[in-house]
């Protein structure tokens, strides 16, 4: 293919389109990594917590369990 003056042909606007899909994809993919970071670091209290909660519970079932069956 000749290559008009002033004008881009078919290859050369394949690559320039794809530049820019690949461009945007790469922003989207930052863009949720970084959005999954932000929603990670305001859950963590909150499942510490939930963390801290179960464990009490384990404690306190393994105590009543424990006290029940020594009882038996």
């Amino acid at each position: 293919m000749k290559k008009i003056v002033g004008k881009m042909n078919h290859r050369e606007i394949n690559k320039e389109e794809m530049s820019k899909v690949k461009n945007r994809g790469s922003n989207e993919i930052i863009a949720f990594v970084l959005l999954i970071v932000f929603i990670l670091l305001l859950a963590a209290p909150q499942i510490k917590n939930l963390g801290e909660t179960v464990k009490t519970a384990v404690g306190n079932l393994n105590t009543s369990l424990s006290t029940t069956l020594s009882d038996s």
